[in-house]
């Protein structure tokens, strides 16, 4: 199946409720089937139930009436959208947009949710696209399966405009590009301010070159919304987005905590890099008043005590 046209997605994100019952029936949240097992209840150690709520539409519950505690976990729990504090159907009609190639801004005003929460939403899904892709989709360089080192070749090259097609070159950039040696081809291409040795130290050392959305509609061409849908249920989640897995939340064997752990470290390397700004700026502003969204209230809550 292709993209679904905007009509033929309506139903599905009418409401919460049906949104969740299209995600349980595409196995991206755990539904009663998939779901046994997986939620058990830290006070009477028994599994708990799927129930219909009016307010937080599902949600999982000790079912033993002997139970002093009768615990209660988030329908949403081991899934992309734990931790996501929208409606689950404004979530949907983002990633759906997003798959269209509407813009931030569009995303922002077609689906009502506000522009900061459109971003960590696209950011989120970002690092699962990553995780569902090959490794060797997303690096260039390395080694053969030998162990033998793959040769990249590197050059760099400037761009810019040639007046009246003749006399010498005015102001352009930088391009730096590497090729593997390989059959594969695979290569990288980035802008630089220089070509200092230290600049291409930074380069050519780490690598970090993740251009991941444009590798995976490549990889995924003619079928973006199928592969999105894929990628949800198939990429291992540990229950939290960027925090650690309650020790009530059993997974089941098809979601781990990679995809938290890469979360965690890129935001302590993002908190590092705001830390070392706050030291050098002679002046730090903040915005207490930040962006928000009426529709940015969760239709669940996501613990029950």
């Amino acid at each position: 199946m292709s993209t679904p046209s905007i009509l033929d997605l309506a139903p599905i994100v009418s409401s919460a409720k049906a949104t969740a019952d299209f995600l349980m029936e595409k196995n991206i949240l755990y539904n009663r089937s998939t779901g046994l097992g997986v939620f058990i209840c830290p006070t009477c150690v028994t599994q708990m139930t799927l129930i219909n709520r009016a307010r937080n539409v599902y949600i999982w519950q000790c079912p033993s009436y002997s139970c002093v505690a009768r615990k209660t976990r988030s329908y949403r729990a081991g899934s992309f959208f734990f931790n996501v504090k929208i409606p689950l159907n404004s979530a949907l009609l983002v990633l759906y947009l997003w798959v269209t190639k509407v813009s931030m801004g569009q995303l922002s005003t077609f689906s009502g949710v506000s522009l900061n929460t459109v971003r960590e939403l696209v950011r989120n899904l970002y690092y699962a696209l990553e995780e569902s892709l090959p490794d060797e989709y997303l690096e260039v360089g390395g080694r053969n399966d030998d162990g033998s080192p793959i040769i990249v070749e590197i050059d760099e090259s400037k761009f810019g405009k040639v007046k009246y097609h003749h006399g010498h070159r005015v102001e352009g950039i930088w391009v730096v590009g590497g090729v593997e040696l390989t059959s594969q081809r695979r290569f990288f291409a980035c802008t630089v301010t220089d070509r200092s040795q230290a600049t291409m130290k930074d380069i050519i050392t780490p690598m970090p070159w993740r251009l991941v959305e444009f590798i995976w509609r490549r990889v995924h061409q003619g079928n973006h919304w199928n592969a999105l849908l894929d990628t949800l249920a198939n990429v291992e989640f540990d229950g939290f987005i960027g925090d650690v897995a309650p020790a009530e939340f059993i997974p089941n064997g098809r979601r781990a905590p990679a995809f938290t752990q890469h979360r965690r470290e890129e935001e302590e390397e993002e908190h590092l890099r705001n830390t070392r700004r706050r030291v050098h700026s002679p002046v730090v502003t903040s915005d207490s008043n930040s962006e928000s969204s009426e529709g940015d209230d969760s239709d669940d809550s996501n613990w029950h005590q």
